[in-house]
């Protein structure tokens, strides 16, 4: 996973929380910026100007896709139960993914990390064009279950179809 040294965790950002990515970004470490850059090396051609850039290369569909490529089966479900539960706190986050609540929370760390979750004004999210390239199916480690409109599903029945979907990690 990515070096912590220089993170702060979902749960102890900014105390208030950013509106979009890019906002989110400007409040990383320089050392943070460089191990996202280094992680997704696809986000730094050509040279960005600001962290807007990088946030809108972050979003697009082939670099989320490269990125989803190399993440593990429950950074994936992990991944999905941001992208079916929306906005959401991380203990829900945390709560709806079944598997040992430290390996959840640390998966959760590494997509922030990895700039495919931050944490906006509502919540913990999944960014912009994940859920396009989640590919439902359960030999994926996805649900492929997807919000039909902004809190279509009350919390509670997203986390109950997560956790009949997910298989213990």
């Amino acid at each position: 996973m990515s070096d912590t040294a220089h993170r702060l965790p979902l749960s102890e950002g900014p105390v208030r929380p950013a509106r979009t990515l890019a906002e989110h970004l400007r409040t990383w470490s320089d050392e943070r910026l460089a191990a996202l850059l280094r992680a997704r090396p696809d986000l730094t051609t050509p040279a960005p100007h600001d962290s807007s850039q990088v946030a809108s290369r972050a979003g697009t569909r082939a670099s989320a896709q490269r990125a989803l490529d190399d993440l593990t089966l429950l950074e994936l479900a992990v991944l999905d139960a941001c992208v079916v539960l929306g906005q959401s706190t991380r203990d829900e986050t945390i709560a709806a993914v079944h598997g040992d609540p430290a390996r959840v929370s640390a998966a959760l760390d590494h997509l922030a990390d990895l700039a495919l979750v931050w944490e906006s004004p509502g919540g913990v999210r999944a960014l912009s064009g994940v859920a396009d390239v989640l590919r439902g199916d359960l030999a994926s480690g996805v649900s492929g279950l997807r919000p039909v409109m902004p809190h279509a599903l009350g919390r509670a029945e997203a986390v109950e179809r997560v956790a009949q979907l997910s298989a213990p990690a």
